[in-house]
């Protein structure tokens, strides 16, 4: 898998460069917090529906 196109130019440029394994699993829990927010979003819609 070709992943060159993520980069943030800002990291690149001091060099420090987080490990691969933390910037994932940075990425699943912003995931995981996107998904129970829709999940929140369709309660309410459910909800608002049945009025």
């Amino acid at each position: 898998m070709n992943i060159n196109w993520i980069k943030d130019e800002a990291l690149e440029e001091n060099g420090d460069l987080p490990e691969p394994q933390d910037l994932i699993s940075e990425a699943v829990t912003e995931l995981e917090a996107v998904v129970d927010d829709l999940k929140d979003i369709m309660e309410m819609i459910e909800i608002n529906g049945d009025e």
